[in-house]
């Protein structure tokens, strides 16, 4: 039992780290974007 729950706590662990790291990029990404948007003006007549 004490295998298993090592194994379920290094999972969730995983879990938490690459989640986090995900949201942090994206959220970067996301900032990004909208500074670049804000920057540049749409030159194209999309």
């Amino acid at each position: 039992m004490a295998e298993q729950d090592w194994m379920m706590a290094g999972l969730y662990l995983v879990g938490l780290v690459s989640t986090a790291l995900v949201m942090s990029a994206l959220s970067a990404r996301a900032t990004k974007v909208r500074q670049t948007l804000a920057r540049v003006p749409r030159r194209s007549g999309e």
